[in-house]
C-alpha cells in the first residue's frame, strides 16, 4: 500500500507538470460569468483561513493531486499545493489571507482504476468558469464533500511561441472548442503582454467524441484593429500514435480531434518572410536614381497575420544620394504616398521560401532643394554652434502632406553645413517641409529650440502657402530660411545705435543688431541705444524702446513687440517731438594732462543718485534729444593713480550742486571749469643739479589723505610729483619749487604750472635720482599754525587742506633756513702713512640718509664727479636735502657696484677733520652731523685704506 502510494503522487507531479496551463500563474482573463461554476452550489464557512474538502469518486474518497490559486491583480497565482488523505479523501489549506481562490484537482492513479488519468477545476470544466472561492478576514470555506466526474480533457495550447513582429500594444488570444457541427461549446480569452513568454493554455473537460479547435487573434497594430483565425490542421505525417498539429487560415482545412481521456494539443505556426521590390515607373530598378536604394524585407511574420509593405526614406546627415520618398504597396502594384491608402497583406506562406510583391513608383524626376535667406537669398549654412546656448548645431527636414500632417524626417544636418539635398520627386505630387534647428545636448540627445513651415516665419500656422507642387518643367526649388535684414541709418552726430532684439523685455538675452545685420524674422522688443564714437565731440542720447511701427518712446513701459517679416525690413529711428533739448559741455584743461581729457561725465536727470546718460574721455561733451527736466552733472577727473569727483558748477558735493533746467526743446551751451588747487615754495634759493637724464627734479610728492603707505600696492610715483625745472647734469639755482605739469616741470610760470584738485595730502620729500618704488618718503612736512616744520614721523604730518580754486604757497624760510641753503659737502680722502690712496681716483661720494630714520628705503646724494689722485673733490656737492636734513653717512662708490662706509670718529677739537676706516656694512658706518652750517670742506683719514685695493 505504501508503495502504491508514493508511485501515486509520482505520476500526480508528472501529470500536474506535462497539462497544467500555468505552471508559475493563470494569466487569462475571465469571461462575463466566471467564478459561477458549473453547478450552483452552497460553500459553508470555515474556521478562519482554511479552506478544507473532500474528494470522491465513484462512492469511494479519492486520493489526488490538489493546487491553490490566489488572484494577484489580473492573474492567478498558484500558491499552495497539497494531496488528498488517503483514508479519507480530504485535503485542507491552512493559514490563508483574505481574498479570491480557485482550486485544481489532477491525478494519474485512482481507486477505483477505473477513474485513470484525470484533471478537474473546482465546480467547472476549465479554470474560466471554475467556482471562485472567497476568503474573508473573519472565515473561511468548507467545501464539503467534492465528486470527481470520469470526463475527458482537451489541452490546447497557443500556437504562437513568439510574439507579432508588428508589435501589437494589447492583444486578445482566444480558444474555441467547437463540436463535429462547428458549433461553440466553450471559449476562453487571454490578454497578455508583449514581455510575457508562456503560451496560454485552456484546459477544457468534456466528453469524448470528435472536436474542432479556432484560434482567434484580435489587437491595435499602429492603431488599427487587427482580426485574423486560425483552424487546428494535421500536419503531414500526422497519427494518433505521433500526433503532429499545424494551423491553417482555411476553415475547410480543418481536423477534428478524436477525444478519449486527456489530450495535449501543442499546434505549429507557419512562419516566414515577405519581400517587397520597388521600381520605377518604367519598370527599371531604383538602384538606378539611388545606391542606398534597398529592398522591403519583412521578416518572421506568421501565417494569418496581416501587414503593410512600406519604403522608407534614408535621412541620414551623411548621405549625398538621391532621397526616395517614404510610399506603400497597393493592390496592382502601385506605390501610394499615404499609409490610409495602403493594402493590407495577409501572410499565407508556408515559411519554406519568400513571399513576394512588385511595386511601381510614379513618374518622377530628381530635383533639388537647396535652403536661402530670405534676408539676401545667400545660401543657408548651418553654423558652428546653436545661438546662445554654446553646442554643436543640429537641424531637421520633416516631411509632410498637404494637410501639414508630418509624416517622417526627410533630412538631417550638422553644424557647418549647407542645406541642400536632392530628391526623386513624383511630377505633379503636393507636400510641405518643416525645418527643426537646435542643438546637441550634452547627453547626445537632439534639442530642437526653433521650427518653422518652409515659406512661413516662425510661431506662423500652416496653411496653403506652405504647400509645394513639383513641376515638370522645373528642377530647382528654394527653400526660405525665415530671417530679415534690418537697416537703419547711423546718428548725425557720431558713433552708432546700438539695435537690440530680445523676445523678452524683462529677462530676455538682447542680440546686438548692426545696420545690415540677419537675424530670425518673428516678433521682438528692440531696445535702442547709443554709443559714442572715439572720434571728434562725445555725444550720446537716451535709450528708446520702439512702441509702434516706426514709433519710439523714452519709457520703457511702452515698448511693444513688434513683427518684423522675413526679407529686409527698415528701422526709421526718431525721436519724439518732446526729446529734443541739447546739452553741450566744453570742459577746460587746467590740469595740465596731456590731451586734457575729463575721465567721465554723468548726467543726472531730475535726482542724483541714478546717473541718466554718460559720457568718458574727451574735453566736449554733448548729450542730445533730451526730455524736459531738471539735470545735474557729475565729473570725473582721472589721472594716473587717482580719479577726482565734482559736480557743476566746481562743487565737490551733490548737495550744492547746480541744476540745469531743459524745456525738451531748447539747447545749452556750458563751459565747465575744473576745481583746482595750486602748491609752491617761493624764495627757495636752493643749488640743484639735474640728472644725467632728464631736467625734471623730483623732490617732494603730494599724497591723497587715504594713501595706504603700508599696501603692499603703494608707490612712490603714485603721489603728485613737487620740485623745479633744471639744467641736465649742471647746477642750477632754483627760487621757485611747484607741482610738475603732466609728469614734466616746465619753467616756472605762476600761471602755468601743475595743478591738483581740492582736498587733503601729505607733502612727503624724497633724495637722490633712483630709488625703490615702494619708498616712503625720508621727511614729512608738519604745520603748526602758519609755521612749517620737517618730522621723521608720518604720524607727526601734517594734511594739507586744499580748498576750490586756492593757491597755497608755503613759507620757504621755514622749510629752508637761510644759514642752510648754501650747504654743500667738499670731502677730501686720504690715507693714513701714504701720500696717494691707490685708485682712490676712480671713487665718487655719496650721502645716504642714516638706515634708522627710514630703514625701508636708499636715499643717497651722489657727487657727479670723482675724486682726484690726491682724494680730493673735483666739485661742491650740493642738494637740498642737506638743507632740511642734519644726518648723513658718508660712503664711496668705487667702479660700478662697490660701496664702502666711513666708520670712525669726528675730532672734537677740529670738527672738519675724521678719522677711521672703510667698512662694507652700512649698518657700522658713523653717521656725522654737521654742527656749523658755515663748515663744509671735510677732510677723511681712513686706516686701511688697502680695503680698496683688494681683489676678491
Amino acid at each position: 500500500m505504501y508503495k502504491k502510494i508514493l508511485n501515486f503522487l509520482l505520476l500526480g507531479t508528472l501529470i500536474l507538470l506535462f497539462f497544467s496551463a500555468c505552471p508559475t500563474g493563470l494569466t487569462q482573463n475571465n469571461p462575463s460569468g466566471q467564478g459561477s461554476g458549473g453547478n450552483d452550489v452552497t460553500i459553508k464557512p470555515a474556521e478562519k483561513g482554511v479552506i478544507k474538502g473532500v474528494l470522491k469518486y465513484d462512492e469511494n474518497y479519492l486520493v489526488a493531486y490538489i493546487e491553490l490559486y490566489k488572484k494577484n491583480k489580473e492573474k492567478w497565482e498558484c500558491v499552495d499545493s497539497t494531496v488528498s488523505r488517503l483514508q479519507d479523501g480530504s485535503f485542507e489549506f491552512k493559514n490563508l489571507e483574505k481574498g479570491k481562490y480557485l482550486i485544481k484537482f489532477t491525478g494519474a492513479v485512482a481507486t477505483p482504476e477505473s477513474l485513470g488519468n484525470f484533471m478537474q477545476w473546482y465546480n467547472g470544466k476549465s479554470s474560466f468558469d471554475a467556482n471562485i472561492i472567497n476568503i474573508t478576514d473573519e472565515k473561511g470555506a468548507d467545501l464539503g464533500l467534492i465528486t470527481i466526474l470520469k470526463k475527458s480533457v482537451l489541452s490546447v495550447q497557443m500556437p504562437k511561441h513568439t510574439f507579432s513582429p508588428t508589435n501589437p500594444k494589447d492583444v486578445k488570444y482566444t480558444v474555441s472548442i467547437l463540436n463535429d457541427k462547428k458549433e461553440l461549446l466553450a471559449k476562453q480569452s487571454f490578454n497578455i503582454g508583449k514581455k510575457s513568454s508562456m503560451n496560454p493554455t485552456m484546459e477544457y473537460l468534456t466528453d469524448q467524441g470528435s472536436y474542432y479547435v479556432k484560434f482567434s487573434y484580435e489587437g491595435i497594430n499602429e492603431n488599427t484593429k487587427e482580426y485574423y483565425d486560425l483552424w487546428l490542421k494535421e500536419e503531414a505525417g500526422h497519427t494518433p500514435e505521433n500526433p503532429a498539429y499545424t494551423v491553417t487560415i482555411k476553415e475547410e482545412e480543418a481536423c477534428k480531434v478524436n477525444l478519449e481521456g486527456i489530450k495535449l494539443i501543442q499546434p505549429y505556426h507557419p512562419k516566414g518572410d515577405i519581400k517587397g521590390i520597388l521600381q520605377q515607373h518604367d519598370g527599371s530598378s531604383m538602384k538606378a536614381i539611388s545606391t542606398e536604394y534597398k529592398d522591403i524585407r519583412l521578416t518572421d511574420v506568421f501565417l494569418g497575420e496581416k501587414r503593410i509593405l512600406e519604403y522608407k526614406t534614408y535621412a541620414s546627415s551623411q548621405s549625398t544620394e538621391p532621397i526616395i520618398l517614404r510610399c506603400y504597396y497597393k493592390d496592382g502594384g502601385t506605390a501610394v504616398f499615404s499609409k490610409d491608402e495602403a493594402s493590407v497583406i495577409t501572410y499565407e506562406g508556408n515559411g519554406s521560401e519568400d513571399v513576394t510583391y512588385t511595386f511601381k513608383y510614379p513618374q518622377a524626376k530628381i530635383v533639388n532643394f537647396t535652403m536661402k535667406h530670405k534676408a539676401d537669398n545667400s545660401s543657408f549654412e548651418t553654423p558652428y554652434k546653436f545661438e546662445d546656448v554654446g553646442r554643436y548645431y543640429v537641424s531637421k527636414i520633416e516631411f509632410t502632406d498637404p494637410k501639414g500632417q508630418i509624416l517622417y524626417t526627410i533630412r538631417a544636418f550638422e553644424d557647418k553645413k549647407t542645406v541642400n539635398f536632392n530628391a526623386f520627386m513624383p511630377l505633379g505630387h503636393k507636400f510641405a517641409f518643416k525645418y527643426l534647428e537646435g542643438y546637441l545636448s550634452e547627453k547626445n540627445e537632439h534639442i530642437y529650440l526653433n521650427e518653422f513651415w518652409m515659406g512661413k516665419q516662425i510661431g506662423d500656422d500652416f496653411d496653403d502657402s506652405c504647400i509645394m507642387t513639383i513641376e515638370a518643367s522645373k528642377d530647382d526649388y528654394d527653400l526660405w530660411y525665415p530671417d530679415v535684414k534690418i537697416k537703419y541709418s547711423p546718428p548725425s552726430y557720431g558713433g552708432r545705435y546700438k539695435v537690440l532684439f530680445s523676445k523678452d523685455k524683462e529677462n530676455g538675452k538682447p542680440i546686438d543688431i548692426f545696420d545690415g545685420k540677419i537675424l530670425l524674422a518673428g516678433d521682438y522688443f528692440v531696445n535702442i541705444k547709443h554709443e559714442p564714437g572715439e572720434h571728434g565731440i562725445a555725444s550720446t542720447s537716451p535709450e528708446l524702446w520702439m512702441s509702434g511701427r516706426d514709433k519710439f518712446s523714452l519709457n520703457k513701459a511702452d515698448g511693444q513687440k513688434i513683427r518684423f517679416n522675413m526679407g529686409e525690413e527698415i528701422i526709421r529711428i526718431e525721436y519724439p517731438d518732446t526729446a529734443q533739448s541739447s546739452l553741450n559741455l566744453k570742459v577746460n584743461d587746467i590740469y595740465g594732462d596731456y590731451s586734457g581729457h575729463i575721465g567721465q561725465v554723468e548726467l543726472y536727470k531730475d535726482q542724483k543718485e541714478t546717473p541718466f546718460l554718460s559720457l568718458s574721455s574727451n574735453k566736449d561733451f554733448s548729450f542730445k534729444h533730451l526730455p524736459q527736466g531738471s539735470y545735474y552733472i557729475k565729473l570725473t577727473h582721472i589721472d594716473t593713480y587717482h580719479g577726482y569727483e565734482f559736480w557743476y558748477n566746481k562743487k565737490l558735493d551733490k548737495e550744492n550742486a547746480e541744476r540745469i533746467e531743459l524745456n525738451g526743446t531748447e539747447s545749452k551751451d556750458l563751459i565747465v571749469n575744473r576745481p583746482y588747487a595750486e602748491l609752491s615754495i617761493t624764495n627757495a634759493d636752493l643749488m640743484i643739479r639735474g640728472s644725467t637724464y632728464d631736467n625734471n627734479f623730483f623732490f617732494a610728492r603730494l599724497f591723497k589723505e587715504d594713501t595706504d603707505f603700508n599696501s603692499s600696492d603703494f608707490r612712490y610715483d603714485h603721489g603728485i610729483a613737487f620740485g623745479a625745472k633744471v639744467e641736465t647734469n649742471q647746477y642750477t639755482p632754483v627760487n621757485e619749487l611747484y607741482l610738475a605739469k603732466d609728469s614734466n616741470f616746465l619753467p616756472f610760470d605762476s600761471q602755468k604750472h601743475g595743478r591738483i584738485f581740492p582736498g587733503k595730502y601729505y607733502l612727503g620729500f624724497y633724495v637722490g635720482e633712483r630709488f625703490k618704488y615702494w619708498a616712503k618718503p625720508f621727511k614729512w612736512l608738519k604745520m603748526d599754525g602758519g609755521r612749517a616744520s620737517l618730522t621723521d614721523k608720518l604720524e607727526e604730518a601734517s594734511l594739507i587742506d586744499f580748498g576750490v580754486d586756492e593757491k597755497k604757497e608755503l613759507p620757504s624760510e621755514d622749510i629752508f633756513p637761510m644759514a642752510k641753503r648754501s650747504r654743500y659737502f667738499n670731502i677730501t680722502i686720504k690715507g693714513e702713512n701714504i701720500a696717494q690712496i691707490p685708485n682712490i681716483e676712480r671713487a665718487k661720494l655719496r650721502f645716504y640718509v642714516p638706515r634708522k630714520h627710514n630703514p625701508d628705503n636708499d636715499f643717497f646724494v651722489e657727487s657727479k664727479e670723482t675724486l682726484n689722485i690726491n682724494g680730493a673733490a673735483k666739485e661742491k656737492v650740493y642738494h637740498p636735502a642737506f638743507v632740511i636734513s642734519d644726518k648723513w653717512l658718508l660712503a664711496i662708490k668705487l667702479g660700478y657696484d662697490k660701496i664702502y662706509y666711513f666708520k670712525g670718529e669726528q675730532r672734537k677739537d677740529i670738527v672738519n677733520y675724521f678719522t677711521g676706516e672703510f667698512t662694507t656694512n652700512r649698518d657700522e658706518a658713523y653717521e656725522f652731523e654737521p654742527n656749523n652750517s658755515h663748515i663744509n670742506d671735510y677732510e677723511v683719514t681712513i686706516k686701511n685704506w688697502k680695503l680698496l685695493n683688494k681683489k676678491e
